[in-house]
């Protein structure tokens, strides 16, 4: 879609807020906005009324727009945007008033003497300890102090936050420093540091849900919070209910204020022993000489020096950067957008959004996204043997800034070079052996991506290089798709998505160690199913990563985290690589390396011989179609998962995208004699290349066969259905409702020559000389040939068009129609365009037939060749439209580029069916047909040169597109333009009337909200409702060629005996003959100036109709010719007849028709 109307840029709701994207602390979760305040430029003043010439300010501007943002626009939007996601002053208000009184009541708050660790609080109050659980035999004790200093942290605390997804609001970081004199030096042991800090906040939460506080809180309005699920981040989250007398209410956005208790500068924690290499937990089973190293326990325990550094860094790269807030606002919104953040905390017993799933690992990096910026500007520290970052621009703009970074994230390999802001006390090879991703901050200790896998950095890069690509559009939809767009559904952003319960899984390597270094089973258990399947995944996948809920705010009395209840497996898979049938492993004379490869296979793993005479341990995954290819990830996934986790999956079975593309069995084995797991679309096109062999070969033809071109979506692989090959024995005794023979058109041109006539009429008849010496010479090398010379239903003696035909059927079962292409014809029409009131159908006729569908069926081959996925999604949206009964109304070669720019845009192209199916039902409701074209580079490739063309074409499409709706304001010429470089105004191909267009709108948003929604798509998306027509005429199942095509077919029609018949044994086939269809183009001809008429093609037994309202309802002098049946109201007026009507209808339709019903 093009940049054409202009959209006000209005924030999507909110996504995961940000309280996964705080700068404090992974703990943190600042949500926030940017919007750094500029200093107000004076301008000079003006006379109303007068123009005076652009300041030097204005002229800089619109050259910004023009060249840095590629649009004025999009520069416009998206400073909107950034006041949009911005805390505004009441707000700011608001929250300062309540922070200090939060601080009065933290300063003033009651020392506790030193106990046993409890358990609960006055009995209310749970202490989120974490493991290892310290016990009443314990020898060290926990105690409270009032905070040594409260600093408020974050984003918030530098006016950068940005508002939080899913209607969170904002979210204020808080860090209450614990005094020095509550820790001890070896308190980084066995959680001890954690047992205090988790018992510091909890009399915190006590005292704050005591009646009569100074806030006017109560323990509704308190809640824990544990980003990542990790016991050992848990912060106190103050959110206050409608019902509350805090202040925080009255904002009209929601407010939050999160407590995290943080480390002094001065603790006496040893921090030379949280290295990434030492050991800070000691169990009774672990061995003294070889203890575990505990590098995320390490690094979580540092966590709690981070927030006040942090703090300064951000501060300062403010002071330094002038576009810093803006940048850091846009890649927030962005990653928010992505799922990289914690997402909308909620209640425990709150309904969450179903799409607020968050890729694991990224729920603590709320500090990271600005250290990347600080990186990239001020620079790190340089590492040996790693390739130094060249340093950005400070003074570059917020967009190029943004841009700068999704560069870096697109490009960098997190998992082999690390980053160092600052010098680390640790060794380089400490860093790199303990963690997969290293990214330390300023202080060299802690490092900022410690527990998040390399495969969720895959799924980042992958995304960054998909916005780059669409901000180099910069049109007002790629506005849309990089900051506005919620893309954390799976079913449109992954091309393979599973939901995997974690109720009963259990792994075969699971240790006390690993569970306590990841804080809980179900973290260490997801640590090791990530990296086990990505493992057996291998190059099938380009990313494969864990989706998880989002955490839930839990009430005081729950000390742990509820448990992850489900996660969702997504993966980008690689085209060429996902369908692979063998994973091959290591050769025979390997026996380390094969017993490690039957280790993680199980019983799959088997030794095998291959062709190429090499002996392997294999993975063999063995398919009846090649169809089912595409079901080999889910089957490689469900396996690991059964066999190293235990986790039991339904098995992958056929989905309703592969039944309704498919024709019943019943109707296969009585109807072709090929097996149904052996046919695909080769068979036809091998039918093809030999029928053009023998025409080639035909003697006694006055010119030679040139070429032979293809024009059918069955010889392309668009088609709804395979082109299943008749057989030619069975004909005569098959079933009415089965006897279809689909025509697949060929377009032929011979050898040019002086000896062909001027006359059209003339050039007509002698095509039918040319079919009648083709059909000889094809019968003279195979009898078993049937042809049959055809002439169009409409053809005349006179005519000037083209008008005739060829049938030929192959002994395969397979029936091709010819068509001559003379190129003389269009110079002859072209002169006879004022003289012959036919000639502009004739020749529109003529340049669709025998130049734009040669031109557009080469274009789709190679597209289908290109992306494999193509071909299948144009036959799963062909039948999704037919079955809605739209499909008359819509071209299937204009189907074919609406599902082609899902995989020609800029962005990452779909690699399975379902998720195309899924992005172009969401293009349908989005598309804005109106104002919009849809810009489809069909002729051309991506390439950089493409993209120019690319860029040209999409500018050329929206000034078309506007010219057109000028010209034609009620959308009288189709309702859609789709352009492509040879039909920039999108008039090649007939499309929807607007009352159909906004049908199809109406069905796609259906549609796509049970896609979204529902885990298993049902077949109800391809059921068609039919309250909402006038009038409904049922078809006779049994007279009906290609019943067996119905959507919901009963089988008893073709399958239940009537009886004998007496039918010749040598009946010819009747080609491409359906009386629905020549009923319905009747139907047409003498009722669509008073109707709308749909039906499905493909088997429909129904045709509705919609009547309209201005000829059907107005009162009308009466005269003669009025043009339909009208019944006397009044004198001398009349009115449409519309019971007369229905009953021509039903005479048109004797023996076709069951009945007619219309709406009361």
């Amino acid at each position: 879609m093009g940049s054409g109307s202009k959209r006000k840029a209005v924030v999507p709701a909110p996504e995961p807020n940000d309280v996964d994207m705080s700068d404090a602390q992974s703990d943190v979760s600042g949500d926030e906005s940017v919007m750094s305040e500029k200093e107000e430029i004076p301008q000079p003043n003006k006379a109303p009324g007068i123009f005076h010439a652009p300041t030097t300010q204005e002229l800089v501007e619109l050259r910004e727009g023009a060249e840095l943002f590629k649009s004025n626009s999009f520069k416009l939007q998206l400073e909107e945007f950034l006041r949009e996601v911005s805390a505004s002053e009441s707000q700011r208000s608001t929250v300062e008033k309540f922070l200090m009184t939060l601080h009065e009541h933290l300063m003033n708050l009651p020392s506790i003497a030193p106990c046993k660790p409890p358990t609960m609080i006055e009995k209310r109050i749970a202490v989120p300890y974490p493991a290892p659980l310290p016990s009443q035999d314990s020898q060290w004790t926990v105690s409270f102090e009032r905070p040594s200093n409260i600093q408020l942290v974050g984003s918030w605390a530098n006016g950068v936050a940005v508002r939080g997804n899913d209607h969170t609001g904002f979210s204020i970081d808080v860090g209450v420093e614990m005094p020095s004199s509550l820790l001890r030096e070896k308190d980084y042991l066995n959680a001890r540091y954690f047992h205090q800090r988790a018992y510091y906040l909890a009399v915190i939460a006590s005292s704050l849900s005591a009646k009569g506080n100074s806030l006017g809180l109560t323990a509704e309005d308190l809640a824990y919070e544990s980003l990542e699920y990790d016991i050992r981040r848990t912060t106190l989250v103050i959110s206050p209910t409608k019902d509350s007398s805090s202040e925080l209410c009255r904002s009209k956005s929601p407010l939050s204020i999160k407590i995290i208790p943080i480390l002094p500068s001065n603790h006496p924690l040893s921090e030379r022993h949280l290295g990434p290499n030492r050991a800070c937990i000691r169990t009774s089973i672990s061995s003294d000489l070889d203890p575990t190293p505990t590098p995320l326990y390490n690094n979580t325990t540092l966590l709690g020096t981070t927030p006040i550094s942090h703090l300064l860094l951000i501060h300062t790269a403010k002071s330094q950067i002038p576009a810093f807030g803006d940048t850091l606002a846009l890649l927030r919104v962005w990653a928010n957008q992505r799922g990289y953040g914690t997402g909308a905390s909620h209640k425990s017993d709150s309904n969450s959004s179903p799409a607020a799933r968050c890729v694991r690992g990224f729920g603590c990096l709320g500090a990271w996204w600005s250290a990347v910026i600080v990186y990239l500007v001020l620079g790190g520290k340089q590492i040996k043997g790693v390739k130094k970052q060249a340093r950005i621009g400070r003074g570059l703009s917020s967009y190029q800034l943004f841009r700068a970074v999704l560069d870096f994230l697109a490009k960098h390999d997190f998992g082999t070079s690390p980053v160092f802001l600052g010098e680390s006390p640790f060794d380089l090879a400490d860093w790199k052996e303990q963690h997969d991703a290293v990214f330390v901050d300023a202080s060299g200790k802690y490092n900022m991506l410690a527990g998040v896998p390399l495969e969720s950095l895959e799924l980042l890069r992958l995304d960054a290089q998909a916005s780059l690509a669409l901000l180099d559009e910069a049109s007002d939809e790629a506005f849309e798709a990089v900051f506005l767009h919620d893309l954390r559904n799976p079913r449109l952003r992954f091309d393979y998505s599973l939901r995997v319960p974690l109720d009963c899984a259990k792994s075969k390597n699971e240790t006390l160690s690993a569970t306590l270094e990841w804080s809980s089973r179900t973290n260490a258990l997801l640590s090791q199913l990530t990296t086990t399947i990505r493992k057996a995944l291998g190059t099938r996948v380009k990313a494969c990563v864990v989706l998880q809920p989002a955490p839930t705010l839990r009430p005081l009395s729950q000390s742990s985290p509820t448990p992850v209840p489900y996660i969702e497996l997504g993966l980008v898979l690689d085209q060429t690589e996902a369908p692979r049938l063998v994973d091959y492993g290591p050769p025979a004379d390997d026996p380390a390396g094969s017993e490690l490869f039957r280790a993680f296979w199980g019983p799959k793993s088997e030794l095998r011989r291959f062709k190429d005479g090499r002996i392997l341990e294999s993975v063999v995954w063995e398919v009846a179609h090649p169809d089912e290819r595409a079901y080999i990830p889910g089957r490689l996934v469900r396996h690991i998962l059964q066999f190293h986790f235990g986790i039991e999956l339904e098995p992958v079975q056929r989905t309703v995208y592969d039944e309704v593309v498919r024709l019943p069995s019943s109707v296969i084995k009585r109807y072709s004699s090929v097996a149904e797991n052996l046919m695909t679309f080769r068979p036809v096109q091998t039918a093809f290349d030999a029928l053009v062999k023998q025409i080639k070969a035909a003697e006694d033809l006055p010119l030679a066969l040139v070429t032979a071109s293809p024009i059918s979506p069955y010889l392309r692989g668009t088609s709804t259905f395979y082109p299943w090959p008749v057989n030619l024995g069975r004909y005569p005794t098959l079933p009415d409702s089965i006897r279809y023979i689909p025509p697949m058109d060929v377009v032929l041109q011979l050898e040019k020559s002086a000896r062909w006539p001027d006359d059209l009429v003339a050039i007509q008849k002698l095509k039918l000389a040319f079919f009648v010496g083709i059909a000889d010479g094809l019968r003279a090398q195979d009898p078993k040939i049937q042809t049959a010379v055809a002439l169009d239903s409409d053809a005349t003696e006179v005519d000037i068009r083209d008008n005739c035909s060829l049938e030929v059927v192959t002994p395969s079962g397979f029936a091709f129609r010819l068509r001559i292409y003379h190129d003389r014809e269009k110079t002859l029409l072209d002169g006879m365009m004022e003289s012959s009131p036919g000639a502009k159908d004739a020749l529109r006729l003529h340049q669709t037939r025998f130049i734009h569908m040669p031109r557009h069926h080469a274009a789709v081959a190679a597209l289908s060749h290109r992306f494999p996925s193509y071909a299948p999604t144009v036959r799963l949206v062909v039948r999704w439209l037919g079955a809605h009964l739209v499909l008359p109304h819509i071209s299937h070669e204009l189907i074919e580029l609406v599902v082609a720019r899902e995989f020609l845009k800029p962005g990452r192209s779909p690699t399975s069916v379902p998720t195309a199916f899924a992005r172009v039902v969401q293009t349908l409701v989005e598309w804005r047909w109106r104002e919009e074209p849809l810009v489809v580079p069909l002729f051309s490739a991506l390439d950089e040169q493409g993209s120019k063309d690319y860029k040209k074409l999409v500018k050329d499409a929206e000034d078309a597109c506007r010219a057109l709706r000028r010209e034609d304001p009620t959308l009288g010429r189709g309702a859609w333009v789709v352009s492509t470089e040879e039909d920039v105004q999108g008039l090649r191909w007939p499309g929807p009337k607007p009352v159909v267009a906004a049908r199809v709108q109406q069905i796609a948003k259906a549609t796509l909200e049970h896609v979204l929604s529902h885990e298993v798509v049902e077949k109800t998306i391809f059921l068609h409702p039919l309250a909402d027509y006038d009038f409904v005429i049922r078809l006779e199942p049994g007279v009906l060629p290609r019943y067996g095509e119905n959507i919901t077919a009963d089988e008893r029609v073709w399958t239940v005996s009537r009886g004998y018949s007496n039918r010749s044994v040598d009946e010819a086939p009747l080609v491409g003959f359906d009386p629905a269809a020549e009923y319905l183009a009747d139907l047409r001809r003498a009722f669509g100036h008073l109707a709308l008429f749909f039906h499905d093609p493909h088997g429909g037994d129904v045709i509705a109709g919609l009547w309209d309202p201005k000829p059907t309802t107005q009162v009308t002098p009466f005269k003669v010719m009025l043009g339909y049946s009208a019944k006397p109201v009044e004198e001398d007026k009349v009115a449409f007849n519309k019971k007369g009507a229905i009953a021509e209808m039903e005479i048109m339709g004797s023996g076709l028709v069951r009945s007619i019903e219309t709406k009361a």
